[in-house]
């Protein structure tokens, strides 16, 4: 009878267990311990098992950092909507990828080939409908702020957890409104390109400077600027922050005339893992972990000066990022992790290393 007693239960228990329907946790108020991102997933690419790794690490937040789809013709023209709608249709047939999405808390933001053009900047004829589907298949709400920015582009912010936990996280768009580039640089054939000084040269629209010094001014713990492109690389001639060095400037002069502390970059489009630093002038150090290549890698990553030693050495293999939010120690810990989850690149800084 005992038995019997303990089948009924142990049946109950497993029937609950079975029917409960997994979801993503919204609440803007809970606290962040875990956050893990990525970038670069092609539809073309059979194997996306990547993604059940970063699922198993039970992330509080996702954070997909552009080339979320490659929405452009193999890298040489501005992919047609009809074309862009199948690569997300194709995309989301990857069941890893939409069980993540669907049961992790995501949020996104483009880069050149979901913008429709590899490499495309301001004048890519696609971004209108690049845009569109977007905001479609991210599930951006018909009111959300985002869809509404007067400059076109779709940048914006989420913010997590009570005062003394404080997580800012800053989505950033470089493509609407970039600067076309001077070709000519020290990279191969499709990504060199000389550094620009003129002043009207731009990275982002001037209204979304003035919304990133409103955001910066509001009290935070950690400030995750999703920044698409690297931001604290040396100069090697592919799309980054150093080919305008004026924008460059711009924002190191931002975060110190705000005194914006708990500034933390990460980075994607170059398809391999890497962390990199900057140590400006009257400014704590600024850290840019990027994380490239969900389905696939650069063969030989470029090179940069100013990478943080002693960490791992840049990762070209398939790869996504972690930032691990120590609370109780008051320290975060920044990690590259292979395929198989395991962590190539780590380093661990504590909130007072971000502090002015």
């Amino acid at each position: 009878m005992r038995n019997r007693y303990f089948i009924t239960i142990f049946c109950f228990l497993t029937i609950f267990v079975s029917c409960k329907k997994d979801g993503a946790n919204t609440d803007p108020n809970r606290t962040l311990k875990r956050i893990c991102f990525g970038s670069c997933s092609s539809q073309h690419v059979n194997n996306h098992d990547i993604f059940r790794y970063i699922r198993a690490q039970y992330p509080d937040l996702y954070i997909a950092g552009g080339d979320n789809i490659y929405g452009d013709f193999f890298a040489i023209i501005p992919g047609s909507k009809d074309y862009m709608i199948r690569a997300y249709q194709n995309q989301w047939k990857h069941k890893p990828v939409t069980d993540l999405y669907n049961n992790v808390e995501t949020l996104a933001t483009w880069d050149d080939h979901d913008f429709g053009q590899n490499d495309g900047v301001e004048d890519n004829s696609a971004k209108y409908y690049a845009k569109e589907l977007f905001f479609q298949w991210f599930k951006i709400p018909e009111d959300h702020p985002r869809r509404f920015n007067p400059s076109g582009e779709i940048y914006a912010v989420q913010e997590y957890g009570d005062a003394d936990h404080k997580v800012q996280v800053l989505l950033l768009d470089l493509r609407w409104s970039h600067t076309p580039y001077k070709v000519g640089g020290a990279a191969g054939a499709l990504s060199g390109y000389d550094t620009i000084m003129d002043t009207n040269a731009r990275m982002m629209s001037d209204e979304q400077w003035t919304w990133l010094g409103t955001q910066l001014e509001k009290p935070a713990k950690l400030r995750i600027i999703v920044s698409s492109l690297q931001f604290s690389a040396s100069y090697n001639g592919g799309e980054a922050w150093n080919v305008l060095p004026l924008e460059q400037q711009r924002m190191i002069n931002l975060i110190k005339t705000k005194r914006a502390n708990g500034v933390l970059f990460i980075s994607g489009d170059v398809h391999f893992g890497d962390l990199n630093v900057i140590k400006p002038t009257d400014c704590y150090p600024l850290y840019d972990l990027t994380s490239s290549g969900l389905t696939h890698r650069e063969e030989k990553p470029y090179k940069s000066t100013n990478r943080v030693p002693g960490v791992g050495a840049p990762l070209n293999n398939l790869n996504f990022g972690q930032i691990d939010i120590d609370w109780d120690n008051q320290n975060i810990t920044m990690l590259v992790n292979n395929n198989k989850a395991v962590a190539k690149i780590k380093k661990t800084i504590p909130f007072a290393d971000l502090n002015f």
